[in-house]
């Protein structure tokens, strides 16, 4: 079973996947940083589990990590948003992040809600 470096348990099962690797994303067996744990809980949608690793965050870790960014240029934010998990898109935006914020192709959550089709996403991100 996948476990984070932390030792928290996960109880998802993990692949690599084409889209996993686009959005920079690697495997749950992998996971050792913060930021790494974030992002894949921006994936995931678990919001308890995502408010949980939040909640042991001291506030500059939290700012930090809200602004952090992966391999393609993406936030986590933006991770969720690709992943169409509104929660955790909520949460985050809450939590700090940059809506307008762009990745290495220059694209923002708005964007990549809108390459998803993703209605929901695109009401939430504009009510932000």
């Amino acid at each position: 079973m996948p476990i984070f470096a932390n030792g928290s348990f996960m109880g998802q099962k993990t692949t690599t996947s084409n889209e996993a690797l686009l959005y920079g994303l690697r495997p749950i067996e992998v996971v050792k940083t913060p930021q790494e744990q974030l992002f894949w809980l921006a994936k995931m949608g678990d919001i308890d589990k995502l408010m949980a690793f939040w909640k042991q965050l001291s506030e500059p870790e939290r700012q930090v990590l809200v602004a952090a960014t992966n391999e393609a240029g993406n936030t986590a934010f933006m991770c969720a948003v690709a992943y169409r998990n509104l929660e955790a898109t909520q949460f985050l935006f809450t939590a700090g992040s940059d809506r307008f914020a762009k990745n290495h192709a220059g694209k923002r959550a708005m964007d990549i809600a809108l390459e998803n089709e993703d209605q929901h996403m695109m009401l939430l991100l504009i009510q932000k």
